[in-house]
């Protein structure tokens, strides 16, 4: 994500996907006020007085309008992630603060700190409570994607493909490794670790709605491969859709009880969400998995020293049963 000044201390960081077209900026006698359309994408949105350019026009509390497909948001003064998805979903989460949502019909509802809502286009928005917003959002912006995570069971060819692209991506060359990825995908025989790298790929960008349409078309290709529900299970939880990741998760580990994407998804959203015993035996039983089988001298060896070295983790597993 890269970080854009957009008008008087409004800071912007718009992901990969992002379409954010300014419409009017201007200082009123109740003083600055911004109005941009978000047609799709995701954005997290601060305002930082320090950075006012116009000293003569500083103001306390910039207001912003973001027109959504169906509705606005009207924000002042706030800290906030918003984001449109392909169908015209609007998922909003709110850090610091209160934004007034509402739909083209008038319905309103306020979403305060820590609290989500979301709005579909002909319909009344809706809020749920949120736990640990700025930890989330903090989270899935700091995440790196791993391609040979994927090599398990995939072909010497295959996993050689994987070790390229994760180099190519660790060097800051991602638009490159997915073309790679996709050359390789284009081919008869190729395998499903392709697509899930390729989707890891994007979602490591900041691309989520690329990332869960390759998802998609990879689970529908190989339907019994579980960890292309587990990866549906993280996009959904970097979305803001808890519920729908809970879902993709337990899908995953239903379907393959001994593959370690299931639980490592189970434990993200367990850990999301604080449920610290659910968290603390997903992990467990990642790491072991990790440890007793052949995943160990895969991508899976650099997690598994990542995984004792991480504080969430380490927290999680210190924590009470819930």
């Amino acid at each position: 994500m890269g970080e854009t000044d957009f008008f008087n201390g409004l800071l912007w960081q718009l992901d990969s996907e992002s379409q954010l077209n300014v419409l009017q900026s201007l200082y009123t006698s109740n003083g600055a006020e911004l109005r941009v359309m978000l047609e799709k994408g995701g954005a997290v949105s601060r305002w930082t007085p320090d950075r006012q350019k116009d000293q003569a026009k500083r103001t306390d509390k910039p207001k912003t309008v973001v027109k959504v497909p169906g509705g606005q948001g009207v924000i002042t003064g706030t800290e906030y992630s918003i984001r449109v998805d392909e169908n015209g979903r609007t998922a909003l989460l709110v850090l610091e603060g209160e934004v007034e949502l509402s739909a083209d019909s008038g319905a309103t509802i306020h979403v305060g700190e820590n609290e989500s809502a979301e709005m579909r286009p002909g319909s009344p928005p809706l809020k749920n409570v949120t736990l640990n917003a700025l930890d989330r959002v903090q989270w899935a912006t700091a995440y790196v994607a791993m391609p040979l995570r994927y090599a398990v069971n995939a072909s010497a060819r295959t996993r050689a493909i994987l070790e390229v692209v994760g180099i190519m991506a660790a060097d800051g060359r991602t638009e490159e490794a997915i073309q790679r990825l996709d050359s390789a995908m284009a081919q008869d025989d190729a395998e499903p670790a392709l697509w899930l790298a390729s989707s890891d790929l994007f979602l490591g960008a900041g691309g989520f709605i690329a990332a869960r349409s390759r998802a998609a078309a990879g689970r529908q290709r190989f339907e019994l491969d579980a960890r292309f529900d587990a990866l549906l299970a993280r996009i959904a939880l970097f979305e803001g859709r808890s519920d729908d990741s809970r879902v993709e998760a337990g899908a995953a580990v239903a379907k393959d009880p001994g593959g370690i994407e299931g639980w490592l998804s189970l434990g993200d959203w367990a850990t999301r969400e604080g449920r610290a015993s659910i968290a603390r035996r997903a992990f467990a039983r990642a790491t072991t998995l990790v440890q007793t089988t052949h995943a160990a001298g895969s991508g899976w060896g650099t997690w598994l020293l990542n995984a004792k070295k991480s504080s969430r983790r380490d927290e999680i597993s210190r924590e009470p049963l819930r």
